[in-house]
């Protein structure tokens, strides 16, 4: 047979998953917390770089200029 992709969640799974994402967030203490936001706020999720906000087309948006199109993100860019 060939490869089929899953359809999107049911509702049970995306239940069963907030529920765990609830647990794990009410485990972390506050200190835990603010280290996590500080550690990641404003910063580019595959390069670490920090993020300049811009607007787009009147939005304001979080752009990272860490790399460029076609460029693998990595420590190096």
């Amino acid at each position: 047979m060939g490869d089929r992709r899953r359809g999107p969640a049911q509702p049970e799974e995306l239940a069963r998953r907030r529920a765990s994402r609830e647990r794990d967030t009410q485990e972390l203490t506050v200190q835990e917390r603010e280290s996590l936001r500080a550690q990641h706020w404003m910063r580019c999720p595959k390069c670490g770089v920090q993020l300049d906000e811009i607007t787009f087309r009147g939005v304001k948006v979080d752009k990272c200029f860490g790399w460029r199109v076609g460029q693998v993100p990595g420590p190096s860019c």
